[in-house]
């Protein structure tokens, strides 16, 4: 079974694009977007609540549950 990172790399490159694109679309820090693919949660300083929303938004933008 896929983590959730790997998941959510795989939809983006599907979808053929880049991380910064990405990160130009929804407004999430790229390097926050390459940890999450990562599965590297731990390393965005911020709340555990901010984290679900830049999943919810990020997964919203790659057409994902």
């Amino acid at each position: 079974m896929q983590s959730l990172g790997e998941r959510l790399q795989e939809a983006r490159q599907r979808l053929g694009v880049t991380v910064r694109e990405a990160a130009d679309v929804t407004k999430i820090r790229g390097d926050f977007l390459q940890a999450m693919e990562a599965n590297q949660f731990e390393s965005i300083p911020l709340a555990d609540v901010y984290k679900r929303g830049f999943v919810r938004s990020y997964a919203k933008y790659l057409r994902r549950d």
